[in-house]
């Protein structure tokens, strides 16, 4: 089943929640898109910030967490934005590395290379958002 809506919750001053739903219409979800992958060409090519960072560089589509955190923050209907998690990375990237320990890295192919830099990109565009916007980022 398609849903073309996210569903908020917001704390009302008597603890309660009322529920809001806002839609995700096609032209919203493509602006976001194209915002997300002009974000990804400034920052890949900025060579200061790309020194010393190993996964640096990504010119792919941004990921679909990344269009929808830029949907909610050009909706204006959030006071603040909590982001829990994100980037998110895939399980198989979590190895063991003994005693215990685990260890997160993409593996050796282009495409897991790719999605590493475009998460790369997009951690530090959610750490700038959280300095300069109504955002806070949890991870």
């Amino acid at each position: 089943m398609n849903k073309h809506y996210c569903r908020m919750l917001h704390r009302k001053d008597d603890n309660g929640f009322f529920d809001i739903k806002v839609r995700l219409d096609a032209q919203s979800y493509l602006i976001a898109v194209e915002a997300g992958e002009h974000i990804h060409r400034i920052l890949a090519s900025d060579r200061e910030l790309r020194q010393g960072v190993a996964h640096w560089g990504a010119r792919s589509k941004p990921t679909h967490a990344f269009v929808t955190t830029i949907m909610l923050l050009r909706s204006g209907l959030c006071s603040r934005i909590d982001a829990y998690g994100q980037p998110g990375v895939p399980l198989t990237w979590y190895r063991s590395s003994g005693l215990g320990q685990l260890v997160v890295a993409p593996g050796p192919s282009e495409e897991e290379l790719e999605l590493a830099k475009t998460l790369v990109q997009e951690r530090y565009f959610y750490r700038t958002a959280m300095d300069t916007s109504r955002m806070c980022f949890y991870k």
